[in-house]
């Protein structure tokens, strides 16, 4: 398999995940998105399942268009007319489109909760029709997430404050596939990642990383040729950088590690004959610390799976040369370099 194939067979996964999964469980906010009522309403409906994306208003009237365009089940937009706000809603599950009218108290300080909770209520009021006996057909099929929030079964508020709180610390596993350039002369070779992260309150992650290679890298000169396997196990914090409600968010960070080179050779025989026959192959392992950086894209899919985008950039404490013969075919270590694409899926 080579490193080609196996690039461009990770951004086509990527851009498929994108695009086409999980539309059922999207909800399209049409609303100012710095408008705290925007970030409120994407942070309830996602302590229920849905992934939720905020875009600014627009003056067309199709929401139902915007929720397909979108790929997502639904869209809400909120139109304030002095003391009164409409809510709105364009549900494709049911093929409706529902609107609410509610009319504020003047110096009411609960304003924003109203908001927010006549938004959910319509949305699941629409959502209800999926357990109708006789139900107008929709465009989206219903997920067990949609099916589970328009359940007519009351929600104490306590009960969603907890269920929230439990959310502050969840544990990810992190999978996906990749290139990387182990140091200088050995080329661009493919590896699997595995990470176990602590994501605390969405915002600072702490993760155990680790970098397989698929293949070895073959070395060679006209002594013989080596295969070269490195691996890399560390541990790495990073910061998310843009709002919790956002879709789309950039992540850096920094870590320390340790990078183990596994190499194994081969004299070649006319080589061995020059010098008498007294050359053996051999198996060699380094390790050697290492500090790295990190960055990348967490594109948020749904409540528990994420697209991850990253990259990795570090150096070991020590250059690692690999020779056949009398002549060096690679330099370890000074830097190295991974960058790879895979899915995020949230534990608890």
């Amino acid at each position: 398999m080579s490193p080609r194939f196996i690039i461009g067979l990770t951004l086509s996964l990527s851009l498929f995940l994108c695009n086409t999964v999980f539309a059922a469980n999207r909800v399209i906010i049409l609303e100012n998105p710095h408008r705290p009522v925007a970030g409120e309403i994407a942070r309830e409906l996602e302590t229920y399942g849905f992934s939720t994306q905020i875009i600014s208003d627009t003056p067309t009237v199709d929401l139902a268009g915007i929720a397909s365009r979108e790929s997502a089940s639904a869209t809400i937009r909120l139109n304030l007319k002095g003391r009164k706000v409409e809510v709105w809603v364009a549900d494709r599950i049911t093929g409706k489109l529902v609107m609410r009218t509610i009319e504020l108290t003047p110096g009411d300080q609960k304003e924003q909760s109203i908001i927010v909770l006549a938004a959910v209520e319509l949305l699941r009021a629409s959502l209800m029709e999926i357990y109708a006996v006789q139900k107008q057909p929709g465009k989206v099929q219903p997920t067990k997430q949609t099916r589970s929030f328009a359940k007519p079964v009351a929600v104490e508020p306590g009960d969603r404050k907890s269920q929230k709180q439990q959310r502050i610390i969840s544990g990810v596993l992190s999978v996906g596939v990749g290139g990387n350039i182990p140091g200088k002369q050995t080329g661009l070779g493919g590896h699997g990642r595995a990470d176990i992260v602590l994501d605390f309150d969405r915002r600072v992650q702490f993760s155990a990383v680790g970098r397989f290679p698929l293949a070895p890298f073959s070395l060679s000169s006209d002594a013989g040729q080596a295969d070269l396997n490195p691996f890399l196990f560390g541990a790495q914090t990073t910061v998310l950088l843009r709002p919790e409600e956002s879709r789309l968010r950039l992540f850096t960070g920094m870590g320390m590690g340790v990078m183990i080179y596994m190499a194994e050779g081969a004299y070649d025989p006319e080589y061995i004959k020059k010098h008498a026959g007294s050359l053996q192959s051999r198996t060699q392992t380094v390790i050697s610390t290492a500090t790295f950086f990190t960055g990348g894209v967490l594109v948020k899919l749904n409540r528990q799976l994420a697209l991850r985008l990253s990259s990795i950039l570090g150096i070991s404490t020590m250059m690692v040369r690999t020779k056949i013969g009398k002549k060096t075919v690679a330099r370890l270590g000074q830097p190295f370099f991974y960058f790879d694409a895979g899915l995020d899926l949230t534990l608890w």
